[in-house]
């Protein structure tokens, strides 16, 4: 379901179905957060983008090449350069390394 509304790309209620979905017991998992991540950072939409790292966080998904990559690709699109350089540090000093796609996707 998340993928679908995705695809739309309406952010809103996207968040408002994830909240009745964590209301009823179901948590974010590593694929709903990278399908937001990509969805959201495509359609430059920062403050989303952000919420999905922080809920991340909050359920302790750990993120993959793919989770950084949409995060930092959704960070450069929008010109958010000083945060995407954080992540980016956060990835050569952590046990997932940057790549071709983080350094170079546009």
């Amino acid at each position: 379901m998340i993928e679908i509304l995705c695809l739309e790309g309406d952010s809103d209620r996207i968040r408002l179905v994830f909240n009745e979905l964590k209301g009823k017991g179901f948590l974010m998992n590593a694929v709903d957060a990278n399908s937001l991540l990509r969805s959201f950072g495509n359609g430059g939409l920062v403050e989303e983008l952000l919420w999905v790292w922080k809920r991340m966080k909050d359920n302790g998904i750990e993120p993959s090449l793919y989770t950084y990559n949409f995060l930092m690709n959704g960070l450069v699109s929008s010109m958010f350069i000083e945060s995407a350089e954080r992540v980016f540090e956060v990835m050569e000093n952590g046990k997932i390394k940057p790549d071709i796609v983080t350094i170079y996707d546009d």
